[in-house]
């Protein structure tokens, strides 16, 4: 931590957070670099806690931000309890008595900051091994120490300015009226201005901004975007909608289409040029317009017609990761058809926040339009309907449904990946898996229609039948998108009271309070790991789509040498 005072034990008259009292005849220290005993005491304790294993590999820097933040949380809980001790005793350590703790705690300080750092690094190693990734190395601990001490000293900094504005307004209010009173208003004041600057103009100007910067780059293109000649895609030729109404990540998940050529290649048969539907946030702001404009030019494109149709709920700029998609186009020769429709230019990890209820809408409205019509074509030649969705493209997608059942009576087959904690559906199926199964790898029902599968070999995991129509749920051990939840706050989740999955350290265990700050942090660098890990997914969509919806005379090994292939000619995914 900064070097401290002597002493910082708040007086009794001082309001909760003071800091500076008993006052010192000497001072060792510039003003701004002491600090409050119970504070540093508890702030050390805290900063040592954010080092132990979460579920995701940390770098150095983003470790020393996660350590200052815990720091100052840890110091506004030690400067409350010295607040609170001032108030119910009037004993007060001698000035050698404040020294000696001063050593002692520092003593304390530097072993225990030594041992938090030691075993940090070996349970990062730990994960990192465990996920395949290089160790980072002593660096990374120096880094995370010099990360750690400014954010310290900047945030403390902070809350004294706030300290000092309740300060003024005590003096203004106590010259006309009494103490307590003045003390009273001066504190509600304080809060009311703080909440208002941080709620009206800091948050509210941060989205304002992020807002105007998302919009503004959802009208532009990736670099290597190109407007598509096909006439199967929006955007092209024969598309009702316009390129520049697609979006950012329209158009360039348009521009990904394979094109007959490239899977030609791999079969080695003539193929289709896949279909691929969609309507952006421009076609309208009603979820429920934007879904007849996909579906509108799903139609005109001669989506119904191929063998296999794809309802895709997008994530929150409108992504449909292409990993996932180009499998099923190559396994059917191009015969198939994607629609999907944008509710939002935020990315995901914004709209995990904001859009929530968007995605949900979006997602409903889709599926109600698209099924309305696929329901009333002629069973034997309208097309298979299958769901997938992504991170909170599942959260929307299951939106349309009541249960297990309502999935399978409506779809030839769902396949969602990563969903997020709060997921309904998924939320229920883990709350009512059967006797003896993990929370990470559920198995709800005896497998009979839904089943979690975390990597190619948990497809079997279950030794019963698995009936058609399928759905499976890939979530990964160490993905904090499907473990993130406030109940970690005061709750042992059952996924830390169990074996750990394959990719999740040994050594993390549940803390109060501590385990909601790990977790929540993690979502920040949750697809900063290779495929497999976290809530990075590659590949393993060519095994879900063989299991959930193989063509005829498909066999393992084609599901291998669709996997070869694509690792060696892949789409460009976003990340």
């Amino acid at each position: 931590m900064s070097t401290v005072a002597e002493t910082d034990a708040p007086e009794a008259s001082d309001a909760p957070g003071d800091e500076e009292s008993p006052p010192r005849k000497h001072r060792h220290w510039p003003r701004w670099l002491t600090y409050d005993f119970g504070g540093v005491s508890i702030a050390f304790v805290f900063a040592w806690l954010s080092f132990t294993p979460s579920l995701i590999p940390r770098s150095g820097l983003f470790q020393g931000l996660v350590a200052g933040v815990a720091a100052v949380i840890g110091y506004a809980f030690g400067i409350a309890i010295t607040w609170t001790v001032v108030q119910f005793t009037d004993r007060r350590p001698s000035d050698d008595g404040w020294r000696t703790a001063w050593r002692v705690l520092w003593v304390v300080a530097a072993i225990g900051s030594l041992v938090a750092l030691i075993f940090g690094q070996i349970w990062q190693a730990e994960l990192r091994d465990l996920m395949g990734m290089n160790d980072a190395g002593l660096p990374s601990s120096g880094a995370a120490v010099v990360v750690a001490l400014i954010v310290f000293v900047l945030f403390i900094a902070i809350g004294r300015g706030i300290r000092r504005l309740f300060r003024w307004l005590l003096r203004q209010l106590g010259r006309f009226l009494p103490p307590k009173i003045a003390k009273g208003l001066s504190v509600v004041a304080v809060v009311v201005l703080v909440t208002a600057f941080i709620s009206d103009v800091v948050v509210a100007n941060a989205l304002n901004a992020m807002d105007e910067v998302f919009a503004a780059t959802n009208q532009n293109s990736f670099p290597d975007t190109g407007r598509p000649t096909s006439d199967t895609v929006s955007g092209g030729p024969a598309s009702g909608v316009t390129w520049e109404s697609l979006g950012r990540t329209g158009r360039d998940y348009v521009a990904g289409t394979p094109t007959p050529e490239q899977i030609q290649a791999y079969t080695g048969a003539a193929a289709l040029s896949p279909v691929r539907a969609y309507a952006g946030l421009d076609a309208s702001d009603d979820p429920r317009v934007r879904a007849q404009v996909a579906l509108d030019e799903l139609e005109r494109l001669g989506g119904f017609d191929r063998e296999v149709l794809v309802i895709g709920n997008t994530t929150g700029s409108g992504w449909v990761d292409d990993q996932a998609i180009w499998p099923l186009e190559f396994m059917y020769g191009g015969d198939t058809a994607t629609v999907a429709t944008q509710y939002s230019y935020l990315p995901s990890w914004l709209s995990f926040l904001v859009d929530k209820s968007r995605a949900q809408a979006s997602g409903r409205a889709l599926f109600d339009a698209v099924y309305g019509e696929w329901e009333n074509l002629p069973r034997k030649t309208r097309p298979k309907l299958v769901i997938f969705g992504e991170s909170l493209g599942s959260f929307g997608g299951e939106t349309a449904f009541s249960g297990s059942a309502d999935m399978q009576n409506r779809t030839d087959g769902i396949v969602f990946m990563g969903p997020p904690a709060d997921n309904t559906l998924a939320k229920e199926f883990r709350g009512q898996r059967d006797a003896g199964s993990p929370e990470w790898q559920p198995v709800f029902e005896q497998g009979r229609a839904v089943r979690f599968v975390g990597e190619s070999g948990d497809f079997d995991n279950v030794a019963g039948p698995w009936e058609d129509p399928k759905v499976m749920y890939i979530q990964h051990a160490s993905d904090p998108i499907s473990w993130w939840s406030p109940q970690l706050l005061l709750h042992r989740p059952d996924w830390l009271n169990e074996d750990p999955g394959p990719d999740r350290s040994t050594a993390m265990t549940w803390i109060p309070f501590v385990t909601f700050f790990q977790v929540s942090a993690d979502l920040a660098v949750a697809n900063n790991v290779p495929n497999g890990h976290g809530h990075r997914f590659g590949l393993i969509s060519v095994d879900a789509w063989a299991e959930v919806l193989p063509p005829e005379g498909w066999t393992p090994e084609d599901t291998t040498s669709l996997q070869a292939y694509l690792a060696e000619n892949p789409p460009d995914p976003i990340d």
